[in-house]
């Protein structure tokens, strides 16, 4: 904790310089996609390769806004989310809470606050009747949960406020009106300024434009978020024996992928350290791993390993292992 609390809080000038290096880049990218619809539609669809990374660095620096830890003032944070969600499309107060949520909680079996990704014990995938098993079974298989499901979820469903105050009401950290007072308005904000645009520009532009980005970007995000805490050795407790000091240590994975991976993705594959320190924001989170030979060791997982962890979809909370769906017998 002492190692970790010496990263927390911002460089404020780091952060402006970064923040502005990412919306040049992604607005550089959209001017030359633009350009490159004169020639190729082919040559739009590779540009949108890089932007979509841009846009997840972008996303980041939102989530790091949402936990504080990007500028040293609450209304710069707050108003740099809010703008940088009108790119990525995650509203950025219901978001927030939510992932607030998510950190909360993080490796208790009891909890389906894991994030947007359901999640069963190996007795509760035997529970369920054959039609509901084979349900979950399409639902996990990790083309239409991270290629269809993220994107459709974060694009379309984030635009709809949660429909029934029963039950929201209980979780923490957020209020039913207030979820929906951040979605409304942030629909109005997204109406606003890609209906600006489609006038500008035409709809079709826009679409041919914007929508490879923000299906990438997610489908990126998606499959960080889902190696971040879909690991063998993942922790998972329930009832008493989930503890939150715990879980937020080993709960995590740290993802090794090459520098410029880490850059593109904005160092949020060091996820261990982001959990264990929130307040930590994601330029510094190299930093401070490199200074600890204890989180340099913890929860690694390699590119390859990541390939096979996507078929992990349960919890064997005897073996306090995560296990394949295939692996259940019974």
């Amino acid at each position: 904790m002492a190692h970790c609390r010496a990263y927390n809080g911002p460089d404020t000038p780091r952060s402006l310089r970064i923040v502005l290096l990412n919306f040049f880049l992604f607005f550089t990218l959209l001017v030359l996609m633009y350009a490159a619809l004169a020639v190729s539609y082919a040559l739009v669809f590779l540009l949108a390769v890089p932007a979509a990374f841009i846009l997840v660095r972008l996303f980041i620096v939102q989530h790091d806004c949402g936990h504080g830890s990007y500028f040293k003032s609450r209304a710069a944070n707050d108003w740099t989310g809010r703008a940088i969600s009108l790119f990525t499309f995650a509203p950025y107060g219901f978001w927030r809470r939510e992932h607030d949520v998510h950190h909360a909680f993080v490796g208790q079996i009891e909890r389906q606050d894991i994030g947007y990704i359901d999640i069963l014990t190996r007795e509760g995938y035997l529970a369920l009747p054959p039609l509901r098993r084979a349900l979950y079974r399409l639902y996990r298989h990790p083309l239409v949960l991270l290629l269809v499901g993220v994107p459709l979820h974060n694009i379309v469903f984030l635009r709809i406020p949660p429909l029934r105050p029963r039950g929201f009401e209980g979780r923490r950290f957020i209020s039913f009106a207030g979820a929906w007072r951040s979605v409304l308005l942030h629909n109005a904000g997204l109406f606003t300024l890609y209906g600006g645009t489609a006038y500008l520009l035409g709809g079709g532009v826009v679409f041919a434009l914007y929508a490879p980005i923000i299906i990438m970007a997610w489908q990126i995000g998606g499959w960080m978020f889902y190696v971040h805490h879909h690991f063998e050795d993942a922790y998972w407790q329930g009832g008493e024996e989930w503890h939150p000091h715990a879980a937020r240590l080993f709960a995590s994975s740290q993802y090794r992928l090459p520098p410029l991976w880490h850059w593109l993705t904005g160092y949020i594959g060091l996820h261990h350290v982001h959990h264990f320190s929130s307040g930590i924001p994601h330029y510094k989170l190299a930093e401070c791993m490199a200074g600890s030979a204890d989180l340099q060791n913890m929860n690694p997982v390699s590119f390859r390993e990541s390939l096979s962890g996507v078929w992990l979809a349960a919890i064997d909370p005897a073996r306090q292992k995560m296990i394949r769906l295939s692996d259940i017998t019974g």
